[in-house]
């Protein structure tokens, strides 16, 4: 569940940034299939960088919260153990 939005939110966000270089390329008046190529080029870099910047910070979070319940779960038993 997790893992398909990550990957819908980077394909998104990579296609929109080979849209604007295959904008860009053809109002800089290149040739259109150089200008596709840069595109597709632009959309590998932009997905494999942001899945892989995204997933690190995804498990750091993830991390963090089973620590934050770990905790949680200790205190709560030292308060029974109290009681």
């Amino acid at each position: 569940m997790f893992g398909d939005a990550l990957r819908r939110f980077v394909l998104v966000v990579a296609f929109i940034a080979a849209l604007a270089s295959l904008v860009i390329n053809l109002m800089l008046k290149r040739e259109l299939l150089y200008s596709a190529f840069i595109a597709c080029c632009v959309m590998l870099v932009v997905s494999i960088v942001l899945f892989l910047a995204a997933h690190g910070v995804a498990k750091v979070l993830m991390v963090f919260l089973f620590e934050q319940k770990k905790r949680a779960r200790e205190e709560a038993m030292k308060k029974q153990l109290k009681e």
